[in-house]
C-alpha cells in the first residue's frame, strides 16, 4: 500500500513538471550526450566530413543541390558543426511543439515527448549529412500543411509546399511527404505528379525494399514502430486518430516499411497519433504514458554516447591506427563495408567504402585488413571485445 502511495505521488510529481522535464530529457540531455561523444554519429558523418575538410567527393550529390552549394561555407571544425547540427535540430523540436499547439494549448510539449519515443529523431539529427538541413523545413511544411487542413489557408498551403521544395533540394527523400499530404490537400498532386513523370525509375525505386543496407531494411522500420505501438495498449477503444490523421498515418507507415530512411519525415504524425491515445486515457494512464514515454527519451538521449552507438571510440581508433599501419608497412587497405568512410577520412585509400565486400576479397595479399570476420591471416591487434554473442572482435590483421 505504501509502495503504491509512493508510486503515485512519483507520477503526480512527474505530471506537474512535464514541460521542464521534456526540456531536459529531450533536448538538454541528448544535446549534452553529443557534444560528450567523440565524433559524430554514423559512418556516413565521415563521408561528409572528409567533403567538407579535404575536399574532392567521392560523388556528387545529385539529390542535394542546395547542401553542394553550402558544403563550401561550412568550417572543419568538430564544435562549430555540432553546433550547427544541435541548432538545426532545436528547431525541429520547436516546429514539431507547434505542431501539437494547434491540436491542444498543451499538447505542444506532449507532441515532442510523444515524438521521441522512438530514436529516430536522435539517431539523425546528430548524423553529419545533407539530410539534416532539411528535417527543420520539412516539420515546418507540416506545420503549415496542418494549418491550411484547419483553417484552408491557401497561403499556409503554398508556404508548406515552397518549404518542401526547398527541403528537397537539401535531401530529395523529402518529396515523399506530399504522399500523406494528399489526405489533407488533394492539390499536393499538382507538385506530386510532376515529380514523379520527371523522377519516375528513381520515385519508385527508393520505395523499393532493400535488404543489403541496414538503414534501408524493412526490419529496422519494425523496430522504430514497436516503441509507439507499445503505447497502444493504453488506448481505451477510441479512434486512435481523427479521420484525415488516420489515413495520412497509415501512409506513413506503408511508406516506411518500404524504405525506413524516410521514417524521419513522418515521426509528427507518429507522435500525434500517441497524443490521441492520451486524450482518450483515463487520468492514471495519462500519468504512466508521461512517464513511460519519458524513460524513452532518457534511454536514447544516453545512448548517443553509449558503446554500441556507431561509429564507436575502438572503430575510430581502429581506423586510424589502420591507417598508420599500412602505410608503415607498404600495405594496400581492405576492410569491413561501413568502415570505409572512416578509413578514407583518416588518410587512407579503400575500395571498400560505398558497397559491400567479400571475405575473399579482404584476405588480399599485402593488405592491412580491419574487420569484424574471422580471416585466416596474422592478427596484428584486436581493438574490442564486444560482449553480444555473435559479434567478432575489431581486429586488425596482415595479410
Amino acid at each position: 500500500m505504501g509502495f503504491c502511495m509512493e508510486f503515485e505521488d512519483f507520477l503526480d510529481w512527474v505530471n506537474k513538471n512535464v514541460s521542464a522535464l521534456v526540456f531536459l530529457t529531450c533536448f538538454v540531455l541528448p544535446v549534452i550526450m553529443f557534444f560528450l561523444k567523440n565524433g559524430f554519429m554514423g559512418y556516413d558523418s565521415y563521408y561528409f566530413l572528409k567533403e567538407i575538410c579535404f575536399g574532392n567527393p567521392l560523388y556528387t550529390n545529385a539529390g542535394s543541390p542546395l547542401f553542394d552549394y553550402l558544403r563550401f561555407y561550412i568550417p572543419c571544425n568538430e564544435i562549430l558543426i555540432k553546433t550547427m547540427l544541435v541548432s538545426l535540430f532545436g528547431i525541429s523540436l520547436a516546429a514539431i511543439y507547434w505542431v501539437g499547439k494547434l491540436f491542444d494549448r498543451k499538447a505542444g510539449v506532449l507532441l515532442v515527448l510523444f515524438t521521441g519515443i522512438a530514436p529516430i529523431l536522435i539517431n539523425n539529427s546528430f548524423k553529419f549529412e545533407n539530410d539534416n538541413f532539411a528535417f527543420p523545413l520539412i516539420y515546418l511544411s507540416f506545420l503549415l500543411m496542418l494549418i491550411f487542413a484547419q483553417k484552408r489557408k491557401i497561403l499556409a498551403f503554398i508556404t508548406s509546399l515552397v518549404l518542401l521544395v526547398i527541403a528537397a533540394g537539401f535531401w530529395e527523400g523529402t518529396v515523399y511527404l506530399l504522399i500523406p499530404y494528399l489526405a489533407f490537400a488533394p492539390a499536393s498532386l499538382l507538385l506530386l505528379i510532376p515529380i514523379i513523370l520527371l523522377k519516375q525509375e528513381e520515385f519508385f525505386g527508393h520505395l523499393t525494399p532493400k535488404f543489403l543496407v541496414s538503414e534501408n531494411h524493412p526490419i529496422k522500420a519494425l523496430l522504430n514502430l514497436v516503441f509507439y505501438w507499445v503505447f497502444l495498449m493504453f488506448s481505451s477503444g477510441h479512434r486512435i486518430t481523427k479521420e484525415k490523421l488516420g489515413l495520412a498515418t497509415i501512409i506513413a507507415i506503408i511508406i516506411s516499411f518500404l524504405n525506413p530512411k524516410l521514417m524521419i519525415i513522418f515521426i509528427p504524425l507518429f507522435g500525434l497519433m500517441i497524443l490521441q491515445v492520451y486524450d482518450n486515457a483515463s487520468e492514471i494512464n495519462k500519468k504512466k504514458i508521461i512517464c513511460l514515454a519519458l524513460v524513452f527519451n532518457v534511454a536514447w538521449g544516453l545512448s548517443i554516447n553509449g558503446a554500441s552507438n556507431s561509429p564507436t571510440d575502438t572503430e575510430l581508433i581502429g581506423a586510424q591506427e589502420t591507417v598508420k599501419y599500412a602505410k608503415e608497412n607498404n600495405l594496400i587497405i581492405r576492410n569491413d563495408w561501413g568502415l570505409g568512410h572512416l578509413i578514407l577520412y583518416y588518410g587512407g585509400e579503400t575500395p571498400n567504402h560505398s558497397y559491400y565486400s567479400k571475405q575473399s576479397y579482404l584476405q588480399e595479399p599485402n593488405s592491412a585488413v580491419l574487420s569484424r570476420k574471422q580471416l585466416a591471416c596474422p592478427r596484428v591487434k584486436e581493438f574490442d571485445y564486444p560482449l553480444m554473442p555473435f559479434v567478432e572482435s575489431l581486429t586488425l590483421y596482415h595479410c
